[in-house]
């Protein structure tokens, strides 16, 4: 099932960046505190969702104005049922707060959404037709307030570890 509404041309490039983030991944980039599952049994991205909508957020200040850009955490659920207590996407506003798009590029943690790899979404299509919800009950920041947050640390991590990888590939 895909959403009606074409993706917008700020969209191209998230397939690609999530192919980035996952060969950059590592321990130090992954988020420790709630992980519930043991190693064996979950995604690859689990505890990466904060850094890496982190650094969407930068990718995408090239591309969408920083007034329509949060960082949020939350929780996902299906219907009222909750599927991640605690997970962190990027929110990109459209006209107003009830059209806005979901990006998250680690979705495949919920097994509901584990086919989508990259979710790309307008909100209110996502609650109609899968049932799915996020919820920025914990904070939506923006990209100015991202700053201060404690994803920094390991955002830093991220980073270098990207440029090593375009460094390697060069």
């Amino acid at each position: 099932m895909l959403p009606s509404r074409p993706l917008p041309m700020w969209a191209d490039d998230i397939g690609k960046h999530r192919k980035r983030l996952s060969d950059a991944w590592s321990e130090d980039t992954r988020y420790m505190g709630g992980l519930d599952q043991p190693d064996g049994h979950r995604a690859k991205s689990s505890g990466q969702c904060g850094v890496s909508s982190a650094w969407l957020i930068e990718q995408l200040l090239d591309r969408v104005d920083a007034s329509r850009l949060s960082y949020c955490y939350g929780q996902v659920r299906l219907g009222t049922t909750p599927l991640l207590m605690a997970h962190c996407w990027v929110e990109v506003m459209e006209s107003s707060y009830e059209q806005r798009w979901i990006v998250d590029c680690t979705a495949d943690q919920v097994e509901a959404l584990r086919r989508y790899e990259v979710l790309c979404w307008p909100h209110d299509e996502l609650l109609d037709q899968l049932e799915i919800s996020y919820d920025a009950s914990i904070a939506r920041l923006g990209s100015i307030e991202l700053t201060n947050d404690l994803v920094q640390k390991r955002l830093d991590i991220l980073k270098h570890r990207l440029r090593t990888q375009e460094s390697s590939a060069a």
